[in-house]
């Protein structure tokens, strides 16, 4: 669920429900109020460790996904936030820690080269400009190195910036696997391609 932050507070942690499924081992919480979409009637209350005297990753990356300083809560107002719900609360989704890189998207298209060079000379009936010792070993490097690698960095990445879920193992694998990563990483591509933002850098509070 997409929601809009409409207000954040300091309040006692005494007042955060006991079965809030996130421990706050902090006297006081940070309390951040949000308006779901599509719902301006409602208000739903999530929690955080007040980061004065707590160290709660989830708001620290929270924060760095909307690129606002810490201490500068007001500046959430306005940005949507991608909720998920645990045992009856609203937790916000944030970043994953993992190894991704955004520029593995080129070592994906590089790893691609080959392949599709060979598609192409077969299709066209030009087979013998592709049989070649170099380019067999240029296609093994591509095929069974830079893609499956590049596809793994990159799934990392797109774990950590948007709502997507896979997992980037699964997609290595399939990655490493000719002819099989000819048709699995081009429908990688097209769900990364569709995959939603957890943030919107554009948002600014109003």
């Amino acid at each position: 669920m997409w929601a809009v932050a409409v207000d954040v507070e300091r309040v006692p942690a005494t007042t955060v429900p006991s079965d809030f499924p996130v421990a706050i081992g902090t006297e006081e919480a940070l309390a951040l109020d949000l308006t779901p979409r599509g719902d301006d009637e409602r208000t739903v209350r999530t929690y955080f460790e007040w980061p004065e005297t707590g160290s709660d990753a989830r708001l620290t990356r929270l924060l760095a996904l909307h690129d606002v300083e810490m201490g500068e809560f007001a500046d959430l107002y306005g940005r949507e936030v991608l909720l998920r719900v645990a045992d009856g609360h609203y937790l916000p989704v944030v970043p994953e820690q993992g190894v991704g890189d955004p520029r593995a998207i080129y070592g994906i298209f590089a790893g691609l080269v080959p392949s599709l060079a060979i598609a192409l000379a077969s299709f066209f009936g030009a087979g013998g400009a592709v049989a070649s010792l170099e380019f067999f070993l240029l296609w093994l490097v591509c095929s069974l190195v830079v893609l499956p690698v590049s596809v793994y960095l990159d799934a990392w990445h797109l774990r950590a910036t948007t709502e997507w879920n896979g997992g980037p193992l699964f997609w290595a694998v399939l990655a490493f696997l000719p002819p099989v990563n000819v048709v699995a990483v081009p429908y990688y591509l097209l769900v990364r391609q569709n995959a939603r933002p957890l943030a919107d850098r554009r948002q600014h509070g109003g």
